[in-house]
């Protein structure tokens, strides 16, 4: 089947993220946090290889990603027609955080970092951040796999482009991915 965009396999996606973990080699963190559903597979990596505490949270432009997909639409998207419709909520809708963190102890003072598979154009990211931030987190550092656009300097990443991860749903690896989401850890 023909893909716009290259795929990433889950090889790929390990080397890539050991090469991140090299960068962020030295910071000082207490805590990964990740966004869910993306950044869940590199902040698991991360965690583990920095022996830290894992906390996925939720943000995103719509409520439900099936319904929202499906709304007025009638057919079965194709991959392509996925993607761009994606790309157009992503540039108009603004993120919210739709399962966070509360307050407390486990997080007050903690710094962290903050980890998504891609930067679009950074909002969900800020979001994210912001978030954190309320609830007395300190994000030192932010790190995705790749930056679809003009990298941030904020940001670390290790490739440039637009890519379909493992744990999209239009990937061939993606019922591979809900396992090991599902096992709570990257193998």
């Amino acid at each position: 089947m023909f893909n716009l965009f290259p795929s990433l396999s889950f090889s790929e996606i390990d080397k890539l993220s050991h090469k991140l973990c090299q960068k962020l080699a030295g910071s000082e963190i207490d805590l990964v946090i990740s966004i869910e559903s993306g950044g869940w597979y590199l902040g698991d990596y991360i965690a583990r290889k920095f022996s830290l505490e894992h906390y996925p949270i939720t943000v995103r432009r719509y409520e439900n990603s099936d319904t929202e997909m499906r709304r007025g639409f009638t057919f079965n998207f194709t991959r392509i027609a996925r993607i761009v419709f994606r790309t157009l909520i992503h540039s108009i809708k603004q993120p919210k955080v739709f399962q966070g963190f509360v307050p407390g102890e486990l997080f007050l003072g903690k710094k962290a970092i903050l980890v998504d598979d891609v930067v679009h154009t950074g909002k969900t990211l800020e979001v994210a951040k912001r978030h954190l931030e309320n609830i007395g987190v300190q994000v030192v550092q932010v790190a995705v796999l790749g930056s679809v656009y003009k990298p941030r300097a904020d940001v670390v990443y290790e490739i440039k482009g637009t890519f379909i991860y493992p744990w999209s749903k239009i990937s061939d690896e993606y019922e591979e991915f809900l396992r090991i989401h599902e096992s709570g850890h990257v193998e």
